[in-house]
């Protein structure tokens, strides 16, 4: 009896010795619960204002790129490749430029609502202040810092653009690129540059037409001069001279008739003898292209003096008529021009390659042409046999450029073809500005 009583007294004696340690541990276990709670709401808010930032970035820089486009079209409207006029179209009223992106904030109402940035006076934006989800948006524009940020001169076509985006609770980015004038192309070899090993060059036999290489056809000297027809090796340079006809028509300062059909293997951009490299550039003509068409394609829609545009045929193409056109024109296949024709800018006849004037009349071409042949056994550009070469089989020793690259002035009259470097300059108002520095502020 006295045993069973011991053995109960025990027993009691430990579970009352281990019940603080039972309370103690469910304490420490709650503790620990509620702390983890607090952290992983710590998480959450971190990660909701993590994101907050985040998509601000994100319309800092969308605003920015918006930016870039509207000083796209302020270049446009410029007619000229400086940037001078954007400059002081962004300075205002007060002609100075006020805006600082360094000091900008936002400026609220009473409501909460954005009304504009400080630091930014009577500033032109590129994009005005722009409600955007539960924020908003703005760009503006300033020269770049090794011209002076506030100057209004430019004098390396380079200037800033400056994002600026307000997003919900407060959060405000921005974001800043130094753009300059993408060169889109490497410097033209000549008024005509014909690729491949064995091209067709004719002349023509009208006495009245000009095949010039002198620059715009401004008297050399000063007037800095290029070869007329443009060809790739010797024997390719011996050929083009057989369609030299009527020499005095040739003139490359003081050169005239085949002096002025030149091997330019030695000095054209390698990146015009790349197969790879045109056809690439083909398609980036396409992607920017603002008529992308046909044979049927209306001369009316493509670019005038007026108003250049980038035009993408992939197709034959026939111009005739009394007609006056702009810009960039890519033909994949063959290109006819009527001899009234006229057209300044740049003409990339690369594909089949050719190229045939006939009919008499004044037209001209001022600028500067590239003809190839690049299009394969199918005659059909983006396909699998493109760059193939003159076998026509993917994958030989020859393939690249094929031969049959052909110019031909079939026609009477002037037909006057004219190098002409402000002619294919201007064409870079087409182009995006290129961002060649960026920070986020």
């Amino acid at each position: 009896m006295a045993n069973k009583t011991l053995r109960r007294l025990l027993i009691l004696e430990s579970n009352g010795s281990t019940l603080p340690l039972a309370i103690f541990a469910l304490a420490l276990l709650s503790g620990m619960g509620i702390l983890l709670l607090f952290v992983g709401q710590g998480d959450v808010r971190s990660g909701q204002v993590g994101l907050r930032v985040k998509t601000t970035f994100y319309k800092a820089e969308a605003a920015l790129e918006d930016g870039r486009e509207e000083l796209r079209q302020w270049n446009i409207a410029s007619a000229s490749v400086t940037l001078d006029e954007e400059l002081l179209a962004a300075a205002g009223p007060n002609g100075i430029i006020d805006f600082d992106p360094d000091l900008a904030e936002p400026i609220y109402d009473a409501s909460g609502t954005v009304t504009g940035f400080t630091n930014v006076g009577d500033d032109r934006p590129l994009r005005p202040l722009t409600a955007f989800e539960d924020g908003a948006v703005a760009a503006y524009l300033m020269n770049d810092p090794s011209d002076g940020r506030t100057s209004l001169v430019d004098t390396n076509l380079r200037l800033a653009v400056t994002g600026l985006a307000v997003g919900p609770r407060g959060s405000f980015e921005k974001v800043e690129a130094v753009v300059r004038h993408l060169d889109p192309f490497p410097p033209f070899g000549a008024a005509i540059t014909i690729l491949g090993q064995n091209p067709y060059f004719w002349g023509g036999t009208s006495n009245v037409k000009l095949l010039t290489g002198n620059n715009c056809n401004q008297p050399s000297p000063p007037a800095p001069t290029c070869p007329v027809v443009g060809v790739i090796g010797p024997a390719a340079e011996a050929i083009a001279d057989t369609g030299v006809v009527k020499p005095l028509t040739f003139v490359e300062g003081a050169e005239t008739g085949v002096d002025t059909v030149d091997d330019i293997s030695g000095t054209i951009a390698p990146e015009w003898t790349n197969c790879q490299y045109l056809r690439d550039l083909a398609k980036m003509i396409e992607g920017m292209a603002e008529i992308v068409g046909d044979a049927n394609t209306p001369k009316g829609d493509i670019g005038t003096p007026a108003n250049p545009k980038i035009v993408f045929i992939q197709d034959d193409y026939d111009l005739k008529g009394n007609f006056h056109g702009a810009g960039i024109l890519w033909v994949t296949k063959k290109l006819r021009l009527q001899g009234t024709v006229k057209w300044n800018g740049i003409i990339f006849v690369v594909g089949d390659g050719e190229v045939e004037r006939y009919g008499a009349g004044n037209g001209y071409i001022s600028g500067g042409a590239i003809v190839a042949n690049i299009s394969g056994p199918d005659r059909i550009l983006f396909t699998g046999d493109d760059c193939a070469g003159t076998d026509g089989v993917v994958g030989t020793a020859d393939d690249g450029i094929a031969d049959g690259g052909s110019w031909d002035v079939a026609g009477s009259g002037t037909g006057d073809t004219i190098y002409c470097d402000t002619d294919i300059d201007l064409l870079k108002l087409r182009w995006p500005f290129k961002p060649e520095q960026f920070r986020q502020m």
